[in-house]
């Protein structure tokens, strides 16, 4: 079993405190996970889960918000399919069509019922079309048919302080974030918290076997020349620490100061791939808090 699928099984069984949030994450797998089917006159909603604790999920959520003569009739081991009279009550429930006396129109963006439970409607997205992977790097990504939703999608993590880069695969629009922190922070968001906290564990222990191999691979000159950088820049942050001015620096400041306390033998390289950041950029903090320390 893979951190993808063990990730989004912690997620299925994280509670849900609200009728709305229910439906919120229910309307949020069908944007992203379901298939609708026209035969004739007869429609037909399938939602499809390869994840048993996923299918389980979706049973509870109809169930509940529907109860036991929801016409949701499941197919095989993984699907569901909602058709006949509960078809039209549960996508326009669910904000998947607007329905008006000149027919249905698919939701383009995120149904406003909805925006009030972001975590919920996220989490709906993730388990439909959501993977994370930490083999390579931190990758946490969810696809998207729709450009307009996954731009609505973008919007929601912006505002939970999730920054998203986008990119065209295909057919899909996928929202993607790489940062080992917000990776696991996002995890945590949608109820993933073992998740989050083996990131965590990940990133530990890559930072420890950076560190290692640079002890095995450096010559010395260069081992000399970090030492005394870090030196200089412990020096600063224990200075800025005691006189209280850590805190009230920048949060890029201050994560770069607890990153440099972390890894006092790391290299600049070394900083700025564990941070996420160019070079010059972590350069530029390191500088920043000196000169922020010597200031009176």
């Amino acid at each position: 079993m893979g951190f993808c699928e063990n990730a989004k099984i912690e997620m299925a069984a994280a509670p849900l405190r609200s009728r709305r949030a229910k439906a919120a994450l229910l309307s949020a797998y069908a944007r992203s996970a379901g298939v609708l089917q026209f035969n004739g006159g007869f429609k037909t909603l399938v939602l499809k889960a390869d994840i048993l604790a996923v299918k389980t999920l979706l049973s509870q959520l109809l169930h509940d918000l529907y109860g036991g003569g929801a016409g949701c009739i499941e197919e095989g081991r993984n699907t569901f399919a909602i058709g006949g009279a509960f078809f039209e009550k549960v996508t326009q429930d669910l904000k998947i069509f607007k329905f008006s006396s000149e027919g249905a129109l698919y939701e383009s963006g995120i149904s406003e019922e909805f925006l009030s439970e972001p975590a919920a409607y996220l989490r709906g997205l993730f388990l439909g079309a959501g993977a994370v992977t930490l083999s390579g790097g931190y990758h946490f990504e969810i696809s998207f048919l729709s450009g307009i939703l996954a731009q609505a999608a973008a919007q929601l993590l912006s505002k939970a302080k999730f920054k998203t880069a986008c990119v065209m695969r295909k057919d899909k629009t996928v929202l993607y974030i790489k940062n080992s922190e917000k990776v696991g922070d996002a995890l945590a968001y949608l109820g993933a918290t073992k998740a989050m906290l083996a990131v965590n564990e990940v990133f530990v222990s890559r930072a420890a076997a950076v560190v290692s191999n640079r002890r095995t691979n450096c010559d010395l000159a260069n081992i000399d020349k970090t030492v005394s950088a870090s030196g200089a820049q412990m020096q600063a942050i224990a200075l800025l620490q005691n006189s209280k001015k850590l805190d009230k620096l920048s949060l890029k400041l201050k994560e770069t100061a607890a990153l440099r306390l972390a890894n006092p033998e790391a290299t600049l390289s070394e900083l700025a791939e564990l941070a996420g950041v160019s070079r010059s950029g972590m350069r530029h903090r390191l500088e920043k808090l000196i000169q922020e320390a010597g200031k009176k």
